[in-house]
């Protein structure tokens, strides 16, 4: 199962995207002056996001007698195998041939996570005013948003979250899927309490496909201008934006510093640098 159909049509997505990041470890700090001198993202598994429900799909066990649904699941696990191929354990076929089918799709929902986590993803958002997106990924407004051009390949045509109320289902035929279909439903659905994100998914190249993202173990460069800017968060400590608005600053990087509104629920930025001439 690939990440994605090459030839389908996405709407252009914002002239900016944004990551946000945190800085309270020497680690995290790293990898924001990765992604600023070097454009060095990092993605991760899907599988291993704080959303408990990102990227387990409810698999839908087809109607019919109990018999005709033992038939049906056997014949799905042979398809897990064969074309999904992943290893199926062998308590799966023993819950299916005794009719305990809720604890069979515990298994399947598993069988879809593994290979979910073969695809890891890097996450961006399409604001960076969002206060909730600033407590949450950016460490309460202590950490860093990068800027990305949404002009230049891959960015460019990042793949947007779908904000549902219903939560996603697969019948037994996903692994006869398109990559897209099964992409939308597995990865790219996010319930609509997350709609303030505005959120765009990267989706790593699959082996042997052509990206201009070169991924080494989960972390993928971009091309050359793809990063355009820094906003330091509004409680960053006094160092740690030292250091940082100095890198960006060095690699040619625009940098802004988020403050809070004395008298409403928002955010203001004050450009903090100007672009080096030349």
């Amino acid at each position: 199962m690939t990440a994605c159909d090459a030839g389908f049509r996405r709407a252009a997505v914002p002239r900016r995207l944004y990551k946000f990041m945190r800085c309270d470890t020497l680690e995290r700090v790293g990898y924001v002056r990765e992604l600023l001198e070097h454009r060095r993202l990092k993605y991760s598994a899907v599988t291993a996001f704080n959303d408990p429900f990102e990227a387990r799909p409810y698999i839908q066990i087809p109607a019919g007698s109990r018999e005709e649904q033992r038939v049906a699941l056997l014949r799905h696990i042979k398809d897990v195998r064969r074309i999904a191929t992943v290893p199926v354990t062998h308590e799966l076929s023993t819950y299916v041939e005794a009719g305990e089918f809720e604890k069979a799709r515990d298994l399947f929902q598993e069988a879809i996570r593994i290979v979910l986590s073969g695809h890891p993803v890097a996450c961006l958002a399409g604001t960076r005013r969002s206060i909730l997106m600033w407590s949450l990924y950016a460490d309460s407004h202590r950490g860093v948003c990068v800027h990305l051009s949404g002009r230049l390949e891959p960015l460019r045509t990042a793949w947007p979250i779908i904000y549902r109320s219903d939560y996603p289902s697969l019948d037994l035929n996903w692994t006869h899927m398109s990559d897209r279909a099964f992409t939308d439903v597995c990865i790219l659905t996010k319930s609509i309490h997350w709609r303030h994100e505005q959120e765009y998914r990267l989706i790593s190249p699959v082996e042997g496909q052509d990206s201009e993202v070169a991924l080494v173990a989960e972390v993928g460069t971009l091309l050359p201008g793809s990063v355009t800017g820094l906003t330091l968060g509004a409680l960053i400590r006094d160092d740690v934006a030292a250091c940082l608005s100095g890198a960006a600053t060095a690699a040619g990087l625009a940098v802004w510093r988020a403050q809070r509104s004395d008298h409403q629920y928002r955010l203001m930025f004050q450009r903090v640098r100007s672009r080096p001439a030349g």
